[in-house]
């Protein structure tokens, strides 16, 4: 289980215990899953290779009632999420390679459309955020950027109270062409586009209260 989730569950289960036969203005949920992302750049190819590897994802979404629109939903969204993978140097020359932990962290804010209709369990929804990427590398500076997300999937709710969330999301991080990251002393990674794509596929348990 990622690290993140591991302190999401038992907050999960106090919420839902306490809130559960109140007025559902409020959606939590808690999500794991696979994530993927572009590859960064050496900052000198002729001497060292750079290479990320697929991760784990875990994020807790917190969803506000906004106003409905018809039978549909328009929500506010708080997003915390966190990506557990690898940072690969390898040294063309002597062939060695050193792995560094990396976590690259999401903190957004947004809004969320759900398509609901009376008497269906199943509820898609879309939405967008704005907020910070956050690439803490072992041993690197950690590097804070602007990024934008977009997400979509559906809500399937039991009894109106708990149910299951499954979430898809891409993040769209900007950054300065052929700028330098992974610095400490000197820098071992670079840029060559204004944008870095990550994407997710998560799943987990949700409360509405």
């Amino acid at each position: 289980m990622p690290r993140l989730l591991r302190h999401f569950v038992p907050l999960f289960m106090i919420l839902f215990v306490h809130f559960s036969s109140t007025a559902s203005n409020w959606d939590v949920a808690f999500l794991a899953g696979p994530s993927g992302s572009d590859s960064f750049e050496s900052s000198d190819e002729d001497d060292f290779k750079l290479d990320t590897k697929s991760g784990n994802h875990a994020a807790m979404v917190v969803n506000y009632l906004q106003r409905y629109k018809g039978s549909h939903r328009l929500q506010y969204e708080l997003y915390v999420g966190q990506t557990d993978t690898d940072l690969t140097l390898k040294d063309l020359h002597t062939l060695d390679t050193q792995r560094y932990d990396m976590n690259i962290r999401y903190y957004h804010i947004g809004g969320t459309y759900e398509l609901s209709e009376p008497d269906r369990a199943m509820i898609p929804f879309v939405g967008a955020s704005l907020g910070m990427s956050q690439f803490d590398a072992e041993s690197f500076d950690t590097e804070n950027e602007f990024s934008m997300g977009f997400s979509g999937g559906f809500k399937w709710l039991y009894k109106e109270s708990v149910g299951v969330r499954v979430d898809g999301r891409v993040f769209a991080t900007f950054m300065d062409t052929n700028s330098a990251i992974f610095c400490s002393g000197g820098c071992i990674g670079a840029v060559q586009s204004d944008v870095w794509w990550q994407y997710q596929i998560t799943a987990g348990l949700m409360a509405r209260f």
